[in-house]
């Protein structure tokens, strides 16, 4: 080694990079050996073999199959076809809603506003005969003849005191009503619910007097134009007038009780009849036994009651525009016709007696509180009607309340 060698390279560095650069050729020669083939390719690199399934396990996934164009432009379109279908059904849902909200704000508008440029008129539809619908009721006292109510048994066909009273409570919450008109067409009914609906027609139009005070309380209207009778007539008296159609038929003023008797049927086929009772009135007026007369005073007594509860009813409302006397003339005329010959006849055929008898039998209600039943003009002559309307309802009430009205319907 000659002396001459540069500064800074120790010969022990030397040697120790040469060992590390001949190590590096060695492994990689003994590695290409050993991967070489005899057809002078490279060997794989060995792989671990495949681990097998066990038994009861489901097999491997099978590899996805190519996608058909065909198929993914049907998904698409059908995708498409779902996306349209549920955007139309989203837009019909949005105009129903959108339209229904409109419709409520511009009925509630209407009810805020039109009260100021019109005055406001409630009309309660109360047709068909006067009972509880909600349960069987009384059909041997009633208030009209009970071969009427057979063929309008039916529910559509009748009215009770608790559907009036809804009705009447909705038709006086209206904003600035002017008058709340009762349209009536009833040939009567039951006695009792004929007489409920009367006090609660006059009870409610008691409050809605005491709830405006100061402003003009809602005039209550009584409208037939077809029939009120009996029942009917009882409920129209609550209202502050009635209004009548020129072929309308008011009054029968009273109250009836009809039955049937089978004991002689029952005798003659050999049936008797058993009855047990505690009490001696009990068993009052049963079709299969005679009528006695103490039955019969008793059962007249009730109807006589209830008389006098409609008689004082129609007096209330109508007061002084009652015109017993001229109804008395009228009922003997009435006589005169239905009785040719007697003593009847001949009082009210001839004038000095009529006159003489015109006091007692005005007194007693002859025309008025017997059951007489009016046409509308001879009604008003006597007091039943206060006025007799040849136009339409809309028509008389615009005469009284001026052209610009608004008409709330209401069915009882």
């Amino acid at each position: 080694r000659s002396t001459s060698e540069p500064s800074g390279v120790t010969p022990l560095r030397t040697s120790t990079m040469l060992a590390h650069v001949s190590a590096v050729v060695l492994i990689a020669s003994c590695s290409s050996s050993a991967l070489e083939l005899p057809h002078g390719g490279l060997a794989a690199a060995p792989t671990a073999p495949p681990t097998p399934v066990p038994p009861g396990y489901p097999p491997a996934w099978p590899a996805r199959p190519p996608v058909d164009e065909r198929d993914l432009t049907t998904r698409k379109l059908t995708r498409l076809l779902n996306d349209a279908e549920l955007a139309v059904r989203v837009l019909r849902w949005t105009l129903l809603f959108t339209s229904g909200v409109t419709k409520f704000l511009f009925r509630r508008s209407a009810e805020v506003v039109s009260p100021l440029f019109y005055k406001t008129i409630a009309v309660i539809d109360i047709r068909g005969v006067i009972l509880d619908d909600r349960g069987p009721h009384l059909e041997a006292l009633n208030c009209v003849d009970a071969s009427r109510m057979a063929p309008m048994a039916d529910s559509s066909y009748s009215v009770s005191a608790r559907r009036v009273e809804r009705a009447l409570e909705r038709a006086f919450r209206c904003r600035r009503v002017s008058a709340v008109v009762l349209k009536i067409s009833s040939p009567g009914g039951t006695a009792s619910e004929s007489a409920l609906m009367y006090r609660r027609i006059g009870a409610l139009k008691r409050e809605a007097q005491l709830r405006r005070r100061k402003r003009n309380p809602p005039e209550v209207i009584a409208w037939v134009d077809d029939v009120c009778t009996s029942g009917g007539y009882y409920a129209a008296c609550a209202a502050d007038s009635v209004w009548a159609a020129p072929c309308a038929v008011l009054g029968s003023i009273g109250v009836i009780s009809r039955s049937f008797g089978y004991q002689k049927q029952l005798k003659r086929i050999g049936v008797e009849r058993r009855v047990l009772a505690s009490g001696a009135a009990k068993a009052g007026l049963d079709p299969f036994l005679p009528v006695g007369r103490d039955v019969e005073a008793r059962e007249r007594k009730v109807l006589e009651d209830l008389h006098e509860e409609f008689v004082r009813a129609v007096r209330a409302s109508r007061g002084d525009k009652l015109q017993p006397q001229l109804a008395a003339d009228v009922a003997a005329r009435a006589d005169a016709h239905a009785f040719p010959t007697g003593a009847r006849s001949w009082v009210a055929a001839v004038p000095p007696l009529r006159a003489v008898t015109r006091g007692t039998r005005a007194q007693r209600g002859d025309g008025l509180f017997d059951g007489s039943v009016h046409a509308a003009r001879s009604a008003q002559a006597l007091g039943l009607v206060d006025a007799v309307c040849d136009d339409h309802l809309l028509s008389a009430l615009k005469e009284k309340y001026g052209r610009r009205l608004r008409v709330k319907r209401f069915r009882a």
